[in-house]
């Protein structure tokens, strides 16, 4: 983690202000150590380079985010003194065509095939994306003491993204911390049945944790997440850019095809600005939105 370290200073030290790429070639160079686990990262070569891009691959991340982690890569290499030819690497094409979102049968569809393939946890976090727009990590990361009832509706309280909570003060809130410190997620009555369902089938037989999906050290890993989402992706030949983000985008395009306000839509992403929620579902074509509607006229 030395190494890892006297990176994340260089780049800080040659590029002050750009945060975003300093976040993103330190994931990159982290993902690459974890995958070298003790080997010396001045061994790698084209040969072996490929065969992390395999294995990111099978984690189920998309193109984009491969050839992110790659980019990255190549600038710890290069910091780390080894110069590693790209042009040789195969990777895998962005599929700029392929939809971002399901519709309202492609989400059943989706929801089916996560129920039939996978095992909780790990089972209803999948069920969970598209019914509330909550992203991977936010799920991963609740607290048992955060699902609580609001009247007649069940209450998730996550940690969103800007919120500065650490994975130990999280583990140690009261459900009236959570409900003060977090943010509040109002379950629809189907997410509200399926959590009460996991909490009475599963987590009640796991004691002494304080998440609300348990893993083996903490809560389950993003990346085990995504590993059973590539599973149900394939399984149903979704295309790439259907990811783990294609929840929270699924959900929107629904809500908005509904003529659910955008100041409505924000609030269920999780969105300060509203700005970004008008910047990817202000300008859905008629043609996208009226086809959902009549999908889910059918349904």
């Amino acid at each position: 983690m030395d190494l890892l370290s006297d990176f994340v200073s260089h780049l800080a030290s040659t590029r002050p202000a750009d945060n975003g790429t300093t976040r993103t070639y330190r994931w990159a160079a982290s993902t690459l150590l974890e995958y070298l686990q003790s080997a010396d990262p001045k061994e790698m070569d084209a040969a072996k380079l490929q065969a992390f891009v395999t294995s990111l691959t099978v984690r189920g991340l998309s193109p984009r985010s491969v050839r992110t982690a790659v980019r990255g890569s190549k600038a710890f290499l290069a910091w780390c003194g080894v110069q590693v030819d790209l042009s040789r690497l195969d990777l895998p094409k962005i599929q700029e065509e392929s939809p971002a979102h399901l519709d309202r049968g492609g989400i059943e569809a989706y929801l089916a095939k996560a129920a039939d393939l996978t095992a909780d946890p790990h089972r209803t976090v999948l069920l969970l994306l598209p019914l509330t727009g909550c992203r991977v990590r936010e799920l991963c990361t609740a607290p048992i003491a955060g699902v609580a009832k609001d009247g007649q509706a069940i209450v998730l309280c996550v940690r969103r993204k800007g919120r500065r909570l650490s994975l130990d003060e999280i583990a140690g809130f009261t459900t009236h911390e959570c409900q003060r410190k977090m943010a509040r997620v109002g379950l629809s009555d189907r997410a509200g049945r399926l959590l009460i369902e996991y909490l009475l089938r599963y987590r009640r037989s796991v004691n002494g944790s304080p998440w609300l999906f348990p893993g083996s050290r903490g809560p389950i890993s993003t990346d085990s997440v995504r590993k059973a989402l590539y599973e149900v992706r394939k399984s149903l030949n979704l295309p790439w850019l259907t990811t783990h983000r294609a929840g929270r985008h699924s959900l929107a395009m629904l809500l908005r095809s509904e003529g659910v306000p955008l100041d409505k839509i924000a609030d269920a992403l999780g969105h300060k600005n509203l700005d970004t929620t008008r910047t990817h579902y202000a300008q859905a074509s008629a043609v996208e939105v009226a086809a959902l509607t009549t999908k889910a006229q059918k349904t």
